[in-house]
């Protein structure tokens, strides 16, 4: 057998077991992503901006909760003085 056939043999012989070890790795690795939707290394600026970014969400909505409910009040009472006015 040739210096060629013997190295292909032990790259072959050596990659059987390496893979036995990493393909349940990748898997797992795999399925962590599908079900969280995230990766498993994530970058710490990346998280910290998207905490952010849901904090600035979260105070929008606030401040659009209380426009909201200001406006109903103003409308409940003009609604209010309408029907408060008698009619003849």
């Amino acid at each position: 057998m040739s210096f060629f056939g013997e190295i292909l043999i032990a790259l072959a012989a050596l990659s059987i077991p390496l893979l036995a070890i990493a393909m349940p790795v990748i898997l797992i690795l795999g399925l962590i992503r599908i079900f969280t939707g995230r990766s498993v290394r994530r970058n710490p600026q990346q998280e910290a901006e998207e905490a952010r970014l849901m904090q600035e969400l979260h105070h929008g909505m606030a401040r659009l909760e209380n426009r909201i409910e200001n406006l109903e009040t103003v409308v409940l009472e003009r609604e209010g003085h309408k029907t408060d006015v008698p009619t003849e």
